[in-house]
């Protein structure tokens, strides 16, 4: 009884649903981040404008030496304190 039950519910392959099953998932609407959004005004990847963020954060010296254009936040990111 069980095991008809089962197969009516997943098919005749374990882990696999049949094709009378649907899945009711919520959807996901999913907004961009504010740092992506900043990131397409200036042509670079979100993950750069974080990056930045967080020098801006940790180093404010090391922030206007990037503004300047004496180091990318790359270099930046990378040097050794």
């Amino acid at each position: 009884m069980f095991a008809a039950e089962a197969k009516k519910r997943y098919g005749e392959t374990v882990g696999r649903p049949s094709k009378e099953s649907k899945v009711n998932l919520p959807e996901i609407k999913k907004e961009p981040q504010a740092r992506d959004q900043a990131a397409a005004v200036v042509g670079v990847s979100g993950k750069m404008v974080s990056d930045a963020k967080a020098i801006k954060k940790n180093n404010p010296e090391a922030f206007e030496r990037i503004k300047s254009g004496a180091v990318t936040v790359h270099e930046q990111q990378f040097k050794l304190p």
